[in-house]
Order: C-alpha cells, then sequence, then structure tokens
C-alpha cells in the first residue's frame, strides 16, 4: 500500500519517480465504457468510450454500431496524396440511401484513373451482370464479354444484345442538339494516325433547319481537305458531287 493507505476501487498505484513512494490514482482507468467501443485518449492520463469506432468481435464499424461487412463506415471515405481541402482527392460515399457514388475532387489537375495493372480484363456490372468489359489489349465490348469478334487489327468497340436467336437489337446512337444546317447533329469520324492524325473520312447526320427532317452526308479527303461527296436528303434524292462517279438506284 502507498504509505500504508489501501486503495479504493478502480485505483491502481502510480509511480511518482526514484526515492519517492508510489500514489493511488485512477487516471488513465475507463470505467464507464461502452461495450464493444473501442475506447481512446481524452487527455494524457484519461480514457473515454465515445469513440467512433465499434467492434463486436466480427466486423467493425466507424459511425455505426449496427456493422454488416468486416468494415462498415457510415460516411465518406477519403483517400489522397497530400490533400488539403475535405472532399479533395478520392472519395467513396453514399450520400443517400440507394445512391453510391465514387469521384475524384477537387484538384484542377486530378486524374481520374481506373488502373488494371495486370493484362486482364476489367468489368462492369449492373443488376448481377456484367455489362461492359476492356479487355487486357484494349478492346471494349458492350453486351459481350469476347469484344473483337472478328479478331481486327487495332481496337476494336464490339456492341452486343446478347441474346442469340431473339428478337433483341444492339444499337449505336448519337443525340445532338444543333439546328443550324451545316453543323452535325453526330457524326462519326475516320482518322489515319501516323506522324500526325489525319481525318480522312465522315459520315455525318444534320437536322434541316428547325423542321424534323433529317439528311446524311459523306465526306473523304483529298491531299489533305475533307470534303463532302454524297448527299442523302430528307426526301430521299441522292446527290453525288463527283462528276466522274456515279449512282445506279
Amino acid at each position: 500500500m502507498a504509505n500504508n493507505v489501501p486503495g479504493t476501487t478502480g485505483q491502481f498505484l502510480q509511480s511518482a519517480g526514484a526515492n519517492t513512494p508510489p500514489s493511488w490514482t485512477t487516471g488513465g482507468i475507463l470505467s464507464d465504457g461502452t461495450v464493444n467501443y473501442l475506447p481512446k485518449w481524452s487527455s494524457a492520463t484519461g480514457l473515454t468510450s465515445l469513440s467512433q469506432v465499434f467492434d463486436n468481435g466480427t466486423n467493425v464499424g466507424i459511425g455505426t454500431n449496427n456493422p454488416q461487412q468486416k468494415l462498415d463506415v457510415t460516411g465518406y471515405i477519403r483517400v489522397g496524396a497530400g490533400a488539403t481541402a475535405p472532399d479533395e482527392a478520392w472519395l467513396l460515399y453514399s450520400p443517400t440511401p440507394g445512391l453510391s457514388s465514387l469521384r475524384a475532387g477537387q484538384r484542377g489537375a486530378t486524374e481520374m484513373r481506373l488502373d488494371q495493372g495486370n493484362n486482364a480484363p476489367m468489368t462492369f456490372w449492373t443488376n448481377n451482370l456484367e455489362r461492359m468489359r476492356v479487355t487486357g489489349a484494349g478492346d471494349v465490348g458492350i453486351g459481350i464479354n469476347t469484344p473483337n469478334i472478328n479478331s481486327t487489327s487495332g481496337r476494336v468497340l464490339t456492341i452486343s444484345a446478347t441474346t442469340v436467336y431473339a428478337t433483341a437489337t444492339a444499337a449505336l446512337e448519337l443525340s445532338g442538339a444543333s439546328l443550324i444546317n451545316n453543323v452535325p447533329v453526330g457524326k462519326v469520324d475516320f482518322n489515319s494516325v501516323g506522324a500526325g492524325v489525319t481525318n480522312i473520312a465522315r459520315v455525318s447526320g444534320h437536322r434541316v433547319g428547325l423542321t424534323t427532317d433529317g439528311v446524311l452526308q459523306f465526306h473523304t479527303s483529298n491531299a489533305g481537305t475533307l470534303s463532302e461527296r454524297m448527299r442523302i436528303s430528307e426526301t430521299a434524292m441522292v446527290g453525288v458531287n463527283n462528276l466522274n462517279a456515279y449512282l445506279s438506284v
């Protein structure tokens, strides 16, 4: 006993240094803890059960006392190298029930990267089904997990309705809002890549003024200049502006 004085329940002996008798103290003892909550230091000598971390022996919760997974967080998770602002860097969060979000936040030069470090595919799923795949070679499949069906040399985007011999249509839709005749609503460009990038051909769809009529224009390049060569009008008239070519219908 310290100085022959008995301590009370919850006290322990603490040394005061050489040549000094120990004394009874309650510092550092948590007597009002909450079951399954990890204590934290509230001062240099005191502990408190007012912690955000809950451990039921199976799962750990941060901000929740009902964790459903090995680590269950209620709130935002931030991952960042040198990030300062609260919403800067990678944020994983669920702001409302039924909505989950992953975003790169608040840096002007932030690059948002999903990186598959191996020669293996990256897949994207909804409703427990694979919807899109990027292969290790860089081919992209939508509705199909084996894009580049024809083994094309180069990169390929394959869109499939997935259902064999059934009424299902694979579609590529281009939607724009242009009301100017010479500005396309949508277009497909063919570019040759070498020392630079050269636009060698184009197919474009145009709206006729404020109407709901549309025309298709076909362009090819000659000596580096892309020019319209053929047009299908809204009334099914076909015009070819190359007098050395002809169209048989």
